[in-house]
């Protein structure tokens, strides 16, 4: 499901950045949220669920709303300006935030909205020492997304077939269940 939907995201991406573009920063963020939370809200009415719980079945529907949030955000980020100090707390207050609402099993629009304020935040701090490490990192974290469960899939099916033919120990499964998510890095390089 997440494959389509985000292509589904990617083909509406162009006109979402057309539409954005014309929207000042605050305009763009104030239809980021206000489009979610129709979503969110209309989903509740339609499937009682959140958008991030619908059912894989509504993949895209499921996908665009933070896709879009998303996009206004990074609007947002790109031209508004943030106080670097103020960034930084909000950055640190943010992830506090976001560790106790999980720790609590809260995870719905508040876990959503603090989530929203770690990537402000992150993108208002500046670079003071670019790292070439944080840049790879950045980018096969994004292939590892888009990859992982092709990867998954073969992987697992494989060592699924490997343990039942070969009577492997649980000991070996465990080595095969890790030397999996060092695939799926491997394969996002």
């Amino acid at each position: 499901w997440s494959i389509s939907a985000l292509i589904g995201c990617y083909l509406a991406f162009p006109w979402i950045v057309r539409t954005l573009s014309r929207a000042d920063p605050w305009t763009a963020l104030a239809w980021g949220v206000g489009v979610y939370l129709l979503a969110n809200q209309t989903t509740w009415l339609l499937l009682d669920h959140p958008v991030w719980q619908m059912p894989m079945r509504y993949g895209f529907f499921r996908a665009l709303p933070l896709f879009f949030l998303g996009m206004c955000l990074a609007r947002f980020a790109a031209a508004a300006w943030i106080d670097p100090r103020l960034a930084r707390w909000t950055l640190a207050l943010s992830a506090l935030a976001f560790f106790a609402l999980q720790f609590a099993g809260k995870f719905g629009l508040a876990s959503i909205g603090v989530i929203a304020l770690i990537v402000l935040a992150a993108g208002a701090v500046p670079v003071t020492r670019p790292s070439k490490w944080v840049q790879t990192a950045a980018v096969v974290s994004f292939a590892m997304f888009v990859s992982n469960e092709v990867v998954r899939i073969g992987w697992f099916g494989a060592v699924d077939v490997a343990a039942a033919k070969l009577d492997l120990s649980e000991p070996v499964r465990w080595a095969l269940w890790g030397l999996g998510l060092a695939a799926a890095v491997g394969f996002a390089f």
